[in-house]
């Protein structure tokens, strides 16, 4: 029960030691056990202990990989001294070694420091040294020599202190007191009450308003003391303490002298300069505190002196003229105030330099240009440049211009005429800048390309037809208006003379075009402005219409009787028209014959006995296109013969003549043309095939449709 109990305690000593730096001087006793965590194997034992002033090297490791109980304690070293003492005493099987900030029980030569170089015996415990920073924390380890092994120890750290003071800030006052510090150091306490802070050493006088802030920081008050160093005593009220020998010292007010120089003179506007104030005495410390630099009553800066006493500022800043400048120390609690010598700096204006850009060159005249100046200060001179600049084109004036806040300015034109121009910008200057002239930029304008649109009043046109060209010029530059001439051509040959521009816009009217495709072009002459263009349009010229009537000499006519067709073509366009007439029955040509004064005749015997539809088409010639006449119905009918009376049928067969059949009927005439078939009496006359049929224009009737059929019925029988 009683192991039990100790190897609980040791374990939560343990987590305790892991979880806070323990504090030093301190004596532990301690036991392992299997139920403390395990290391990797563990370190070699060489016999030799680690001293401070004898460091040794990484020892190998034993048994690798096995298990070894451990216990590990952390300690912080609050002194301003570096070398730590640890005695392991034990009558086991232990060592003990020293890792710097942290333990890694996978591989215990991580963070080596020291061991103790073999194990301690009865009576015979084992003393090693390290050094260890002050406020670095450090770890001693414990552990077993065989797995299992465990065993009582005690463990002794010296040397890493209680309480250290490491620095006060500031480091130095006045004899009088009364200057707020700030100790840093490590193990101060805020209870059950601040501790005690005293100027002088353990039985110096004491400070006032201490106020602990945390470990490592507190405040106080100095009291008042004599001139010189004096050590600074801190202790907790468990009276564990810590001193800083020579933390702080003593002076008494010091007077002082200050001298300002300028590293140039004389400077321009924008170039910078450094003005240094140094402050002396600077021993037995250096001044504190802050100069203002001024010139004549008007301060200019003011800056914190560094630690040599010296205080600098660096400025362009300062306008062009001569300035008186001083530099005033304000003192401190160790230094008196003071005020420099006078010094004289002269700041003239700075030279400016101007470039010229423009927006488009060459430019087309009527476009809008735009020229950008951009002012600036020549080196060593810095900042922007304020004012006017104003822009020439030679030696005339083109307009003034304010400079904007990044020192530029714009001037745009679109009046400037074609040719060369020396365009150049002269920058006034101001209070802190002098004026300068930019280099010349030659702007070329050029003539204005121009379009020529051409178009046709009609088109596809006719032979003959009236056609009007216009051609409008527009300039591609934006020139309000284009002068000059239009010279118009068919196929590269001109069609008349120039004919000058109104209102941008040239016409040409003409009848005179041929049948065919025309390639008509508008050449522009161009001006002083603009430049010449030509614009063009594919005239198509088609024949003139004709019309084609057609004329019968002889409607109706009879079968075998010549008939003349007459074809008369006419158009609207004079002139002779020749070329072919074809004359067409339905869709047959019947026969072509050739213009004469406006007219084709075709004459023809041999149109069967019906209705003709006839048509004549023009075919077409030169300057005249096709057309096609009306359809004339040529009616022709059966040729006349005289009645021989009608013979009676005697039953018999006719020996002589073959039988006669019914005349076919067009189906395609109307009613109107179907011829008349005569009765025939019964009981004699002529044969109805030798019969003459005259087309009296009677529709055929019933009745004699049936009297031609029943002869012809008989007829059949009697054949």
């Amino acid at each position: 029960m009683v192991r039990f109990l100790l190897a609980v305690f040791a374990v939560l000593f343990i987590f305790e030691a892991r979880a806070f730096a323990l504090t030093c001087p301190q004596t532990i006793h301690s036991q392992i056990t299997a139920a403390d965590p395990k290391q990797s194997g563990r370190l070699n034992r060489s016999g030799t202990a680690t001293t401070c002033a004898s460091s040794t090297t990484v020892p190998t490791v034993v048994g690798a990989g096995t298990d070894r109980a451990y216990e590990a304690h952390t300690f912080k070293n609050r002194t301003n001294g570096t070398c730590i003492s640890v005695t392991l005493s034990s009558n086991d099987d232990v060592a003990a070694a020293a890792y710097a900030g942290s333990f890694v029980p996978s591989n215990v030569q991580t963070n080596y420091l020291a061991d103790s170089g073999d194990r301690p015996t009865a009576g015979n415990p084992k003393t090693f040294s390290f050094n260890v920073a002050p406020l670095e924390d450090f770890v001693v380890v414990v552990a077993e020599g065989n797995n299992g092994g465990g065993g009582n120890y005690q463990l002794q750290v010296t040397g890493c202190g209680e309480v250290l003071v490491s620095i006060v800030t500031p480091s130095f006052g006045p004899i009088a007191g009364n200057t707020s510090v700030t100790i840093r150091g490590a193990g101060f306490l805020s209870t059950p009450t601040v501790p005690v802070v005293r100027f002088g050493g353990q039985g110096g006088t004491q400070a006032s308003n201490v106020v602990v802030f945390d470990e490592f920081t507190l405040t106080a008050t100095t009291p008042a003391h004599a001139v010189g160093p004096v050590d600074v005593y801190v202790r907790n009220q468990n009276n564990s303490n810590g001193t800083l020998a020579n933390g702080f010292t003593y002076y008494d007010s010091l007077p002082t002298t200050t001298t300002l120089t300028s590293s140039k003179s004389p400077t321009v506007y924008g170039e910078a300069v450094t003005y240094t104030a140094q402050i002396v005495p600077t021993a037995p410390t250096a001044a504190t505190g802050s100069v203002q630099f001024l010139t004549g009553n008007l301060i200019f800066a003011t800056v914190n002196v560094d630690a040599t006493g010296k205080a600098t500022y660096t400025t362009g800043a300062l306008f062009p003229g001569t300035h008186s400048l001083t530099a005033r120390y304000l003192g401190s609690p160790t230094h008196s105030a003071s005020t420099s010598n006078t010094l004289v700096q002269v700041i003239n204006k700075a030279d400016t330099a101007a470039s010229l850009l423009s927006s488009a060159n060459p430019s087309i005249v009527g476009q809008a240009v735009t020229f950008t100046t951009t002012v600036e200060p020549v080196a060593p001179g810095l900042g922007i440049p304020s004012g006017n600049v104003t822009f020439f084109e030679g030696a005339n004036e083109l307009g003034t211009v304010a400079l904007d806040a990044n020192g530029q300015a714009s001037f745009t034109t679109s009046t400037l005429a074609t040719g060369t121009h020396a365009i150049k910008v002269e920058y006034a200057g101001d209070t802190n800048f002098n004026g300068t002239t930019s280099a010349t930029v030659n702007q070329v304008v050029n003539v204005s390309g121009t379009t020529v649109a051409l178009a046709s009043s009609l088109n596809p046109s006719s032979r003959g037809a009236n056609i009007t060209f216009t051609a409008t010029v527009s300039s591609n530059g934006g020139s309000p208006s284009v002068s000059g001439t239009i010279t118009f051509a068919d196929n590269g040959v001109a069609m008349g003379n120039p004919v000058p521009l109104a209102a941008n816009q040239a016409t040409l009217t003409t009848t005179t075009l041929t049948v065919g495709t025309h390639a008509i072009t508008a050449m522009y002459s161009g001006d002083a402005q603009n430049a010449p263009a030509t614009g063009s349009v594919s005239q198509v010229v088609e024949g003139a219409a004709t019309t084609t009537t057609l004329t019968s000499s002889a409607n109706p006519s009879t079968a075998n009787q010549n008939v003349s067709f007459v074809a008369t073509v006419t158009s609207a366009f004079a002139g002779t028209i020749t070329g072919n007439v074809a004359f067409k029955d339905g869709a047959t040509t019947i026969g072509t014959a050739v213009l004469t004064n406006g007219s084709a005749t075709f004459s023809t015997s041999a149109l069967t006995v019906g209705t003709h539809p006839i048509t004549a088409v023009y075919e077409g010639a030169g300057d005249y296109e096709t057309s096609t006449s009306a359809v004339l119905n040529q009616v022709v009918n059966g040729a006349a013969t005289g009645d021989a009376g009608v013979s009676v049928d005697s039953g018999a067969p006719d020996a002589t003549t073959p039988d006669a059949t019914a005349p076919g009927v067009d189906a395609s005439l109307p009613d109107a043309s179907i011829p008349t078939i005569p009765q025939i009496p019964e009981g004699g006359g002529c044969d109805c095939r030798s019969s003459s049929i005259s087309d009296t224009g009677a529709p055929l009737g019933l009745a004699t449709l049936g009297v031609v059929v029943l002869g012809f019925m008989r007829r059949r029988r009697r054949n």
